[in-house]
């Protein structure tokens, strides 16, 4: 052994046995840890750190509709008197200590800031928060639910039911001439429209809250197209609007003409360009990824009514849906194709 340090020497009683052990366990203290060992002590509890950070940062994400919906708390039978009276959309309402239903949540994040359907959820314990409830859609229908419920499920259909569709014009064939017109040359909205080519004339939910917030926020106008594939009318207007099997959503718009062509469209023609919702890029057409379509095209056409949309969305979402709510500053038409016609405005 090599020779000690001053430091390193015992000089107090032997027989001491507290002085000895406070000694001892001085030395430990002052004992150098390698470099290589005080690396992987600050590695790890970095590690601990990060890892208590994610884990809280996941409770307070997910909820009784898990990460795709924010619900509001409802704390007394009051709270949720004046929360309803205050709604216009339709609500469920969840029973105290409900168990977490991600499959709702994900249809209730999909509609997220069309103002269509909202969750509330009971912490309070009483006959009110004992089962599902679902509440009609308007200020003016929310005296009572119109049903009580043994599930989430059950309590949404019932809920977007009775979402109306009034912002959405169902029409013919015939009928979509005049429809792009009014479109193309209403002074107060952007030269632009929404149509949705389907097979049938019910209208889905997501159609309707598309509609309604676009009607709302920047008058571009929703039309639900009614076609057969038996009606040679209805083909050929398929066919010239590039729509080959229904249902399919096209949004058309005014565009400056090529230039050198201009002599040779007809007097009163406009150009007019579409842009197809492409599934590949967008997913099945839901609320969200139906405005998010709407968005990119608005911010090409209208930006200032691309970011008017944004803030309704923004302040209409909850909390869950402000944190994925989509962005008007893409200036991209990705998913989507433009093709050039020649059409009476």
């Amino acid at each position: 052994l090599g020779p000690s340090s001053p430091d390193d020497l015992f000089e107090g009683d032997l027989k001491d046995r507290a002085q000895v052990l406070a000694w001892l366990e001085d030395r430990a203290l002052k004992e150098r840890i390698s470099p290589e060992d005080a690396a992987a002590e600050e590695e790890a509890a970095a590690k601990e750190s990060q890892d208590q950070s994610s884990s809280s940062s996941d409770k307070e994400e997910t909820t009784l509709f898990g990460k795709a919906y924010a619900e509001t708390k409802v704390e007394s039978e009051s709270d949720l008197t004046n929360r309803l009276q205050r709604e216009e959309a339709a609500v469920i309402l969840a029973p105290f200590q409900a168990a977490p239903n991600v499959a709702v949540g994900k249809k209730l994040g999909e509609l997220d800031g069309s103002g269509m359907v909202k969750a509330f959820a009971c912490s309070f314990e009483g006959e009110t928060s004992s089962k599902w409830r679902a509440f009609a859609y308007g200020k003016n229908a929310k005296a009572g639910a119109i049903g009580v419920f043994e599930d989430a499920e059950s309590a949404y259909n019932a809920a977007i039911a009775t979402t109306p569709s009034g912002d959405v014009s169902v029409i013919g064939g015939l009928q979509i001439e005049p429809f792009m017109q009014r479109s193309l040359t209403n002074p107060e909205a952007p030269p632009t429209g929404i149509v949705v080519f389907s097979v049938k004339d019910d209208v889905s939910v997501h159609v309707k809250a598309l509609a309604k917030v676009l009607s709302a926020t920047t008058g571009v106008p929703v039309a639900q197209c009614v076609v057969s594939d038996d009606n040679a009318d209805d083909k050929e207007l398929m066919n010239r609007m590039g729509v080959t099997k229904a249902p399919q959503v096209v949004a058309f718009h005014q565009q400056a003409a090529p230039e050198g062509d201009a002599t040779q469209q007809p007097p009163g023609s406009v150009s007019l360009g579409l842009a197809h919702y492409d599934r590949r890029a967008f997913g099945p057409p839901t609320f969200r990824t139906l405005i998010t379509f709407a968005q990119i095209l608005l911010q090409q056409l209208d930006p200032n009514a691309a970011a008017a949309l944004q803030d309704a969305l923004l302040e209409d979402a909850s909390a869950a849906g402000r944190r994925q709510a989509p962005s008007s500053s893409s200036g991209s038409s990705s998913g989507s194709s433009s093709s050039k016609k020649n059409a009476k405005p």
